[in-house]
């Protein structure tokens, strides 16, 4: 959520530079072969010395989300593929699987927050939130994304990345990061969620930056309780699904 709040604000700061998109497809390969394994899910990534043009961490993000909804709605004993193609003056990656597949119908809903399908949620648990990610950094990135599914036969997830001639140009030096004053100290917070293990760790890390903490997992219990009699919160955070 709050990725996605960073991104609608405008927040978002995209860094463009040319990389080699091998090292990006080893460190995929490194973090999820574990994950495919415990499913026994087969997972082959097809190297490629292809320089592109991009943010390297906002790349990642995208192929790491693709790739994960790859794995996790592949049954076991299936296959994700992820790999790259040159096309014209760009390069198409693509996260390919056998798994529960999306009707044709449904293919911009998937991108909606929230969304979730009824086969997929059978299968996985989720918030819904990973392909609007996706989405919103492509579009931040300037890039196109393409979706080619059959239900039941599996789905292809490309996205296109400028391609660059030649060897990356060295990147140059990033500035050292600006402190920025952001204490929460002193503010008074309440938080309210069904889920008493985000009450207990939100009271956690809020107490920790110096809040003043209270929690309620319904509206109800802070009438019956009079939470809020004499106390203002500064910040609310509620649960978006509340019951």
């Amino acid at each position: 959520l709050l990725d996605i709040s960073r991104m609608d604000s405008g927040a978002l700061k995209v860094a463009m530079a040319q990389f080699d998109i091998r090292e990006l497809l080893r460190k995929i390969e490194i973090e999820f072969r574990p994950q495919a394994e415990e499913k026994s899910i087969r997972l082959d990534i097809v190297t490629t010395s292809r320089v592109v043009q991009s943010d390297r961490m906002l790349l990642a993000r995208v192929l790491q989300n693709l790739v994960s909804n790859a794995i996790k709605y592949t049954r076991p004993g299936g296959r994700v593929l992820v790999g790259c193609r040159a096309r014209g003056n760009r390069v198409r990656i693509d996260v390919i699987d056998t798994g529960i597949g999306i009707d044709l119908h449904q293919h911009q809903l998937i991108f909606t927050e929230f969304s979730r399908l009824e086969q997929g949620a059978r299968i996985a648990p989720g918030l819904g939130l990973g392909l609007s990610i996706v989405k919103r950094i492509v579009s931040a990135l300037d890039h196109a994304i393409e979706v080619e599914s059959r239900v039941g036969r599996g789905s292809r997830f490309s996205v296109f990345v400028p391609r660059v001639l030649g060897p990356a140009a060295p990147e140059p030096e990033a500035p050292a990061p600006v402190p920025v004053d952001a204490s929460l100290a002193g503010l008074n917070v309440l938080v309210v969620d069904n889920e008493t293990a985000i009450l207990s760790a939100m009271e956690t890390l809020l107490g920790g930056w110096g809040c003043t903490v209270k929690t309620a997992t319904s509206l109800r219990q802070i009438a019956q309780e009079g939470m809020i009699e004499g106390w203002v919160p500064d910040l609310v955070l509620m649960d978006y699904h509340l019951d």
